[in-house]
């Protein structure tokens, strides 16, 4: 497969991609002070964590980079013209 350019849209594409294929992403580090998250870990549709990434608890979820590698490769869609 090809890969794609690692881009915000690729990146957005990507993560829905994966959690429509069954990984899911789950608070790790939780404030609830802060009403934040501040670290978020990603398992594979067999429940193994793949990943993990931290950030500003005001952030959405990012795809640590390893596993956006792999699944950048796997994701088949190609955009629009």
């Amino acid at each position: 497969m090809m890969d794609h350019e690692d881009t915000p849209l690729r990146r957005a594409v990507v993560t829905a991609w994966a959690l429509y294929q069954g990984y899911t992403v789950r608070a790790t580090t939780w404030y609830p002070e802060c009403e934040g998250i501040e670290a978020w870990a990603w398992d594979d549709p067999t429940g193994t964590e793949v990943g993990e990434n931290t950030g500003d608890h005001t952030f959405l979820p990012e795809m640590p980079d390893a596993l956006f590698e792999k699944l950048n490769r796997e994701c088949r869609w190609q955009g629009v013209s």
